[in-house]
């Protein structure tokens, strides 16, 4: 057998990681695939491994989102039943009823209206909407499909009114360059906190800033390290919000994107990881942060309590004394945060590549036979 995987619409970000790390361990050939053939741009095929079993193969790019759209709705599924026997669409937005196909759900905000809404006339509004009913085509139509996380699994298949019981799980992995065992807190240094996420509408990075200046009015030592893109609205937000505290400039250091490649020695500086974002699917950040042995003040939305269980700080991200409580709670508890940043650390081991290479290959071998 002959699989195909759909990267036509992924050109960076998780969905790239996700497969360039899957397919570093597969072994497809153990599950009846002699031949994986990825389809993408040129970019994009040029970070993923080389394997004898793997072929790569361009698909043409337009700079003109709607030529582009054109061309893989309507072009590339016939290339791709001419030359593979099932078809792996990791970005969910492919669809044909003329072959067969395992679609996946990476993207919530696609689904979940009430955080969609918080870009309610922008752009990126419209474009949800459109993946909305694209990815909804998508999973109608799918011989089968991969979620990242119940919490996903249940509410999509709420709000489409349909059994996806015989569909599975499989978490991502993480890499072991996060790899660091806990530490315990030393209350009579800085402490140092850091927050990883694109700042966005639904990440609520002006909360935190918030939170941890009256943690500085209240006499803790902290910093504050956000890190990530920009998302030009929620970042012009985020200005106000730090213009309002000129103090922050002193404790607040934003640092925008950072390499990939830079991002372990961030989490080896800190000391606790603050996330409060309220729309995820698989929050890969938090298993980052678990690895790295933080201890972890998180939102209690969608499905961060599914990933950390009881090995966290949970607070409401739309409360900005929930995350201070939280936060000085761990100030104060420091062998509190060592404990739970040890059992966040032990459970960081169960989210490894090759454990989601083995299930996906699983399941797309069992999806190829029916």
């Amino acid at each position: 057998m002959i699989l195909g995987i759909d990267l036509t619409n992924i050109k960076k970000g998780g969905g790239l990681t996700h497969i360039s790390e899957l397919l570093k361990v597969a072994q497809p050939q153990r599950y009846g695939f002699e031949q994986v053939i990825v389809w993408g741009n040129v970019e994009t095929l040029a970070l993923l491994p080389n394997f004898d079993w793997l072929k790569t193969a361009i698909f043409p790019q337009t700079q003109q989102p709607f030529l582009h759209f054109f061309q893989r709705m309507f072009f590339f599924p016939n290339i791709a039943r001419k030359h593979c026997d099932l078809l792996f669409s990791p970005g969910g937005s492919f669809f044909s009823t003329k072959m067969a196909y395992v679609s996946m759900s990476q993207n919530m905000l696609v689904f979940e209206k009430k955080e969609r809404d918080r870009f309610r006339f922008h752009f990126n509004w419209f474009r949800y909407l459109f993946l909305s009913a694209l990815q909804t085509l998508s999973f109608q139509q799918a011989k089968g499909i991969i979620f990242i996380s119940e919490y996903a699994k249940h509410y999509i298949g709420q709000r489409l009114r349909k059994d996806f019981s015989d569909f599975p799980v499989i978490y991502h992995g993480v890499a072991d360059r996060f790899l660091q065992k806990p530490k315990l807190l030393n209350p009579k240094a800085t402490i140092r906190l850091l927050y990883i996420s694109t700042i966005s509408l639904y990440k609520h990075q002006w909360n935190v800033v918030e939170a941890v200046v009256k943690l500085r009015e209240d006499g803790f030592l902290v910093n504050l390290d956000l890190i990530g893109d920009f998302y030009p609205p929620a970042w012009q937000k985020l200005k106000r919000f730090l213009a309002k505290f000129p103090a922050s400039k002193d404790f607040v250091r934003v640092h925008g994107a950072v390499n990939f490649e830079e991002i372990a020695t961030y989490y080896q500086q800190a000391d606790i990881f603050v996330f409060a974002s309220t729309c995820e699917n698989m929050p890969n950040i938090l298993v980052e942060a678990m690895r790295a042995g933080l201890s972890i003040a998180s939102s209690d939305y969608g499905p961060m309590p599914e990933i950390l269980g009881d090995a966290a700080f949970y607070f409401d991200p739309l409360e900005v004394n929930s995350i201070y409580e939280s936060l000085k709670m761990m100030l104060t508890s420091p062998e509190k945060c060592f404990e739970k940043a040890e059992k966040a650390f032990v459970n960081s081991q169960q989210y490894s590549w090759q454990r989601c290479a083995d299930e996906t290959f699983t399941f797309l071998q069992k999806m190829a036979k029916v």
